[in-house]
């Protein structure tokens, strides 16, 4: 849930349009397997994929686009194939809203 102020003090609630319910990361031997469950998810273009091995410089791997079904849970998943060896690497979800705005996951 999203908090707006107001300058004259008065305050209004705005309902995300997507809540994030987990989002994790399986390593394997060549590839690491990203998964994602959502629920509520509305005005939602999609989700990019983004990784960093020193969680301050991003690069976007993929972009995925939202489900047009009316599902209230929905998973997603993506491949990292492109992964850093032998290094320590951070991903997150960089959300799309469909109004041009956008908000990231926790790491």
């Amino acid at each position: 849930m999203r908090i707006n102020t107001s300058s004259n003090g008065l305050c209004s609630e705005q309902v995300l349009p997507v809540e994030l319910l987990s989002f994790n990361a399986q390593c394997n031997e060549r590839f690491i397997d990203l998964s994602w469950e959502v629920a509520g998810e509305s005005e939602i273009k999609g989700y990019e994929v983004e990784r960093s091995t020193s969680a301050v410089s991003w690069e976007k791997l993929e972009t995925v686009l939202a489900s047009a079904t009316q599902a209230v849970m929905k998973r997603y998943a993506y491949r990292d194939f492109t992964r850093s060896a032998n290094e320590q690497n951070f991903y997150r979800l960089k959300i799309l809203e469909a109004d041009g705005t956008y908000r990231y996951s926790d790491i």
